[in-house]
């Protein structure tokens, strides 16, 4: 019986379809995955062969460097290295020696490793370099370009990383006007603090980089292509900082702190007519080039912060300048009106009392600054009342930043005035309840000093872009007081240094003869809601001459324990500080 073939044709036919589909099936996917990797994915391949071929490398730019007044530079950048070794191909050019006691006789010689140290590390060393499992090794990190020269001339098996290195070459000078660079979480150089963190994106400048052909075990094709594009350099600072002002009161002020026994000192030494900074500094200080060593505890890095600018506190008797200012701006008193002081004042239940307990009977408004009066003051506020204080706190721009061009800048504390009573009034008059930086301190007697017209601090004069000195804006200045106003302030705190408490330590310095204005104030410090009697912020805050002043100088003592009282503690350090200033500006006696 024949076979039956249209069966077999039907299943071949079948079969072929099968395959047929299959085939497309198979096409339809490669293709698919062939889209995916060379259109979809084309980006993530090209890269990833561009990262075997060639290899990329950063060229750090250069950090601008930060110079004083007369280009003198206080931080600057040096080159420094990476110091690597392969162990197994380490060793000296020449065998005398053996090459571990050669390298540690260089560190030392170089001051990279400590004498009381070097036993330890040297062990360390040599037990990684006969550990198979180690074939290279950073050694040290940032060392300088000459000691690098002579490890190149001596051994074999090494190799060096190039990196800047930040310098500050007058060490401790500064230190908090200028702050300190360190890594930060992507371990890039990142400036910190001071200068260096506000105008960091001035100073650091933009990396370049350098892309090298490379073969299949990572070396560099010597006729390969080299593509490269150059770092943009930092640009550099030109502060108004006087180095030789800088320098003499740094020492005035740490001699201070250690004679009276000051937890800390500040100093502000600025230019009234234009807001310059011409010296400012803390003490204690740091060293910007080992900030990382001083750190021992999370406690130490309190000495970063920038006193003079970062801590409010009650400043005490100093405000009743401000007081004094708004009763005379508004005409509601002269400098020979007076009111009577026959004991304490009593408002809302709360007695206020003179700071030595004497009452002087009828007062002069000039007398009250002379005797630096709690109670002529907090008389005076409710004659100026709350509204109108309230308009010169913020006029003087009490509870605000001042904007100047440091980084860490604390606003003060100024209460909301709906949140103020009779008392509050009283009490910030002479003042407590109410905080305020040294900075802003400063700005109320530049104020004062420049015949009422308020010129906000700085420290950057110029920056230097491409060879180029391009002088910055100088902040924009406002009327406060009438001129007439400050004409009278300036005579009453005339009176206040020839007249008043603390008169006899001026004659005894010898600037009797000089014409000077200033105030005192010594505030108790607030400890859990009430004042510790005997822990107080001395301050001091004046200016020379009277006429036509040159200077403005603060000087603030933290808890000195030698003495509670600015009178005998504060006013010796300014006074120490200003006959060095009488003396540079060629200031002459008073006629």
């Amino acid at each position: 019986m024949p076979p039956k073939l249209g069966k077999t044709k039907q299943f071949s036919a079948w079969r072929m379809a099968l395959v047929k589909l299959l085939f497309f099936v198979v096409a339809l996917t490669v293709s698919a995955r062939l889209f995916y990797i060379q259109i979809i994915q084309h980006k993530q391949f090209v890269a990833l062969a561009e990262t075997q071929h060639w290899q990329h490398q950063k060229i750090p730019a250069q950090r601008g460097q930060i110079l004083t007044s007369d280009y003198y530079p206080l931080a600057t950048d040096q080159e420094a290295y990476d110091f690597f070794i392969i162990t197994s191909e380490f060793k000296l050019k020449s065998d005398a020696e053996l090459p571990v006691d050669k390298l540690v006789d260089l560190f030392i010689e170089g001051k990279v490793w400590k004498k009381d140290s070097v036993d330890e590390r040297k062990k360390q060393l040599q037990n990684n370099l006969q550990d198979p499992q180690i074939s290279w090794l950073l050694v040290e990190k940032q060392i300088n370009l000459s000691l690098k020269d002579k490890i190149e001339n001596l051994f074999n098996g090494i190799y060096f990383k190039r990196h800047n290195r930040r310098e500050y070459p007058e060490g401790t000078l500064a230190s908090h006007l200028l702050g300190f660079v360190g890594a930060n979480t992507t371990g890039e150089d990142q400036g910190y603090f001071g200068l260096e963190g506000y105008y960091h994106a001035d100073l650091a400048g933009k990396p370049g980089w350098v892309a090298l052909e490379i073969d299949a075990l990572g070396n560099p094709i010597p006729v390969g292509e080299y593509i490269s594009n150059d770092p943009e350099n930092g640009r550099d600072l030109i502060l108004t900082i006087n180095r030789d002002l800088q320098f003499v009161l740094e020492k005035k002020l740490e001699t201070g702190v250690k004679q009276y026994g000051a937890k800390s000192g500040t100093f502000i030494l600025a230019s009234p007519f234009t807001g310059e900074i011409l010296a400012l500094a803390n003490y204690p200080n740091f060293n910007p080039t080992t900030w990382a060593k001083d750190i021992i505890s999370e406690n130490d890095k309190d000495i970063f912060s920038n006193l003079a600018i970062s801590q409010s506190f009650e400043p005490g008797s100093v405000l009743k300048t401000v007081i004094m200012a708004a009763a005379l701006n508004e005409n509601i008193v002269q400098p020979s009106s007076s009111f009577t002081c026959d004991g304490p004042l009593t408002i809302q239940g709360h007695q206020i009392k003179t700071w030595n307990n004497q009452y002087h009977g009828t007062e002069t408004m000039a007398e009250i600054l002379q005797h630096s009066c709690n109670v002529g003051a907090a008389w005076l506020s409710h004659e100026v009342g709350q509204e109108m204080y309230f308009k010169y706190l913020t006029a003087f721009k009490l509870g605000e930043k001042m904007g100047i061009d440091l980084e860490g800048e604390a606003n003060g504390i100024v209460k909301p005035q709906t949140s103020w009573r009779q008392i509050d009034l009283a009490t910030a008059a002479f003042g407590q309840g109410i905080s305020v930086t040294p900075i802003q301190l400063v700005t109320i007697f530049s104020t004062i000093a420049n015949n009422g017209v308020r010129a906000n601090p700085f420290i950057v004069e110029k920056i230097i872009a491409e060879n180029r000195e391009i002088p910055l804006s100088p902040p924009k200045q406002e009327r406060v007081l009438a001129e007439k106003t400050t004409f009278k302030l300036k005579r009453m705190l005339q009176d206040v240094v020839e007249k008043g408490e603390f008169k006899w330590f001026v004659k005894q310095a010898g600037l009797d003869k000089f014409a000077i204005a200033g105030k005192t104030g010594t505030a108790q410090i607030p400890r859990q809601g009430r004042y510790d009697p005997n822990k107080t912020n001395v301050t001091f805050v004046g200016f020379s001459p009277v006429n036509d002043p040159i200077f403005v100088l603060l000087v603030k003592l933290e808890e000195p324990s030698s003495s509670t009282y600015s009178a005998e503690t504060a006013i010796p350090l300014w006074l120490e500080m200003a006959r060095e200033l009488i003396i540079y500006f060629g200031i002459t006696p008073k006629q």
